[in-house]
């Protein structure tokens, strides 16, 4: 009877000690994330009946879109994706075709990096594997050595920055059953706490033809499910699961054509299992439900397996908001949304570029030869449909035209509008105080009502680019400023006994003022590139619109002060912010400084020299030589403006200041220097035919 007793608790022993390692398994303390790729699987392709395992995780948990954030000059090749969600902040890639001079990691990130430190030093390579080894914390990379470039690009993503993971294992392709995939994705999560795992099944289909490949895609892409469930089912309720679905059919298209004619999604689908989150995903980089930058995977990776985020980036940790809609229909039309934006937004703007220097070549050549007392209602007409385009372009945006056709009929209608205002309002000024007056109200007021217009217009950043998703823009800062500026202007002019009177200075402020709040603030989202902007031009304009005494040093010194004043203001407020409202800027403020002032300086030099560059390669200089000349030639009637109008003449110190620090502050800033300098021009002209008879 011992005996037996004996052999039972031998037996229990043994049966315990067995689970010991699975139960070890299933309820580890530290949090693990695994990272799932699945290339090339689009939005469209995920419903009940062939992607059962990622519906059901889509519907259960959070889902949205992933901006590739294209903004630099092959950002868009795998490389470069891999290595943004890896650093923390966009960051460029290898070129496909030198993929294979840098056959190692550690060479790899060792160019990466080199890339990078000219183009954007807020990317530090490899930071996600970094701050994992700096927490004692392990990488593993699961993967098929599938021949072609991007094999391996995905390693990018979990690297340290000398190049490393912990854990590697890639398959051979002959090899690479889903059996053997899924027991070393077993293997490296029981070892390691960060894995990513990349199926890499779409490049089995580069050599078929196309009737085939419809085929063999669905077979991959059920096959995929199954390996998704089969995965999620390895983790328990403290992991993380993330699936991303990069590089869609038309996000692999090169070129003005394939821009033109690509079809397909735009956007990445990304699931994330874990961490509380359900709905649709955001994050403080994009402030738009259902869409986070490839940059927020790293902050949302550390929160959840608990090491600090306040480091040197300025990608934000993902959350979810929830919705009672269906969440995969509403990414799609989102997705269908920010294709047709993609789609239209080349030809749109190409055709107000023509538009615009057609408009400004034609009126500076009358300009010069036309005679006076002639009548000038034509060319006022085209000047003021020039500043027409812009508000007809953003008017567009909120009805969503289905097709580039109906885009085009509707600006060329609202643009017409021109017409009539000429024609039948007798005040030569009124028709473009008008136009200016509607499109600083609809700019205003979209920024304080959620910023449809910057989302959607066809002159912001587009959502694949992923430039600004909130506040205003570059372009939307240039016209703004120079909208404001001109109202004034013009306003004066037509009653030059308003100048003087209080309230009308009251009132320059009171705008000036809410100028600075839309631009600047945090919960608008601050563009701290045009806070610097206005902060250093709407002293001068202010000053000089009321004042025509000489500047002296002492003045340039007090408008110094002023300038400082209130961008010190607006930074300190804008620190004192939550972390998901505070603006770029402030973010790299508050944790280092000294790391924020080179950031800025460097920019500005960036900008001076690739401003020499363009000059120089592309005939700029030329080109100023022969405005210049025009310009020369025009004095005449530039005087008799200046004479006419004492307001404009006294507006431009600032205006030009204004384009010369927009250039040299902000990442595109030649949008607002060519827009503030075209739309001067175009003011100009104006006057000039309205001073002839």
């Amino acid at each position: 009877m011992n005996l037996n007793k004996l052999l039972c608790v031998l037996m229990l022993s043994l049966f315990l000690g067995a689970l010991a390692p699975i139960s070890a398994l299933g309820s580890s303390q530290t949090p693990r994330v695994l990272v799932l790729i699945i290339d090339r699987l689009e939005l469209s392709e995920i419903n009940a009946r062939n992607t059962p395992n990622l519906n059901r995780l889509a519907r259960e948990n959070a889902v949205g879109l992933i901006s590739l954030q294209k903004s630099f000059a092959y950002l868009n090749v795998p490389s470069a994706f891999y290595t943004t969600v890896g650093a923390g902040a966009v960051a460029c890639g290898i070129e496909p075709a030198r993929a294979a001079i840098y056959p190692t990691l550690p060479l790899r990130a060792a160019r990466i990096a080199e890339l990078n430190r000219n183009r954007n030093s807020r990317a530090s390579i490899g930071g996600l594997g970094q701050a994992l080894h700096d927490a004692g914390l392990k990488t593993a990379a699961v993967g098929k050595s599938t021949p072609g470039a991007h094999a391996t690009d995905f390693l990018n993503a979990v690297m340290d920055k000398n190049g490393l993971v912990d854990d590697l294992a890639l398959i051979d392709d002959k090899d690479a059953g889903p059996a053997k995939f899924d027991t070393l994705v077993r293997e490296a999560l029981a070892k390691n706490n960060l894995v990513a795992a990349d199926l890499n099944e779409m490049d089995r289909l580069k050599k078929l033809a196309p009737p085939i490949q419809k085929r063999r895609r669905l077979a991959i892409v059920k096959r995929a499910d199954e390996q998704a469930g089969l995965l999620a089912g390895m983790l328990n309720e403290n992991d993380m699961l993330i699936i991303m679905m990069p590089f869609s059919r038309a996000q692999m298209k090169y070129g003005l054509s394939a821009h033109l004619i690509a079809k397909g999604e735009p956007l990445s689908p990304v699931m994330i299992r874990g961490g509380g989150l359900h709905g649709l995903l955001k994050s403080g980089t994009t402030r738009l439900a259902g869409v986070i930058g490839a940059a927020d995977l790293m902050p949302t990776i550390l929160r959840h397996l608990g090491i600090s985020t306040e480091i040197k980036y300025t990608a934000r940790p993902a959350y979810a908001v929830p919705t009672q809609e269906d969440k995969t229909d509403m990414l799609g039309r989102l997705s269908s949304r920010a294709f047709r934006h993609d789609a239209f937004m080349l030809p749109v703007l190409l055709g107000f570029v023509v538009f615009g220097l057609g408009v400004l070549t034609v009126a500076l050549i009358a300009a010069l030869w036309r005679r006076q007392n002639k009548d000038s209602r034509p060319l006022r007409c085209a000047l003021t449909a020039a500043f027409l385009f812009p508000l007809a372009i953003n008017i567009a945006a909120f009805f969503d035209l289905k097709s580039l056709a109906l885009t085009g009929a509707f600006i060329a209608l609202l643009v017409s509008a021109a017409i009539p205002l000429v024609f039948l309002i007798k005040h030569k000024l009124l028709p473009v105080i008008l136009v200016l007056a509607a499109s600083c109200l609809l700019l205003i007021v979209d920024t304080f009502t959620g910023q449809a217009i910057a989302a959607n217009s066809l002159l912001g950043n587009s959502l694949m680019a992923g430039g600004r998703y909130y506040g205003l823009g570059n372009q939307f800062l240039g016209f703004l400023f120079i909208d404001i500026v001109l109202l004034f202007v013009l306003l004066g002019s037509i009653q030059p006994r308003l100048t003087p009177k209080p309230l009308f200075k009251l009132a320059a402020a009171g705008v000036f003022a809410l100028l600075l709040v839309t631009v600047g603030s945090a919960r608008l989202g601050a563009n701290y590139g045009g806070l610097i902007t206005l902060s250093a031009s709407l002293p001068l304009v202010y000053a000089k619109l009321f004042s025509d005494k000489k500047l002296t040093k002492r003045h340039m010194f007090l408008f110094l002060i002023v300038a400082l004043a209130i961008i010190v203001a607006f930074t300190v407020y804008d620190m004192l912010q939550k972390a998901d409202e505070q603006s770029h800027a402030a973010s790299l403020f508050k944790r280092d400084i000294p790391f924020a002032v080179s950031l800025f300086v460097s920019k500005v030099m960036r900008n001076v020299e690739e401003t020499i560059l363009v000059l120089y390669r592309w005939g700029g200089f030329l080109v100023l030589a022969i405005l210049s000349g025009l310009l020369f030639t025009a004095r005449r009637r530039l005087s008799a403006v200046f004479d006419a109008f004492p307001l404009f003449r006294r507006a431009l110190p600032g205006i030009a200041l204004a384009a010369a620090v927009a250039y040299l502050y902000n990442d595109t800033g030649v949008e607002p220097l060519a827009i503030i300098s075209l739309y001067t021009l175009a003011a100009f002209l104006y006057l000039i035919f309205a001073v002839d008879n």
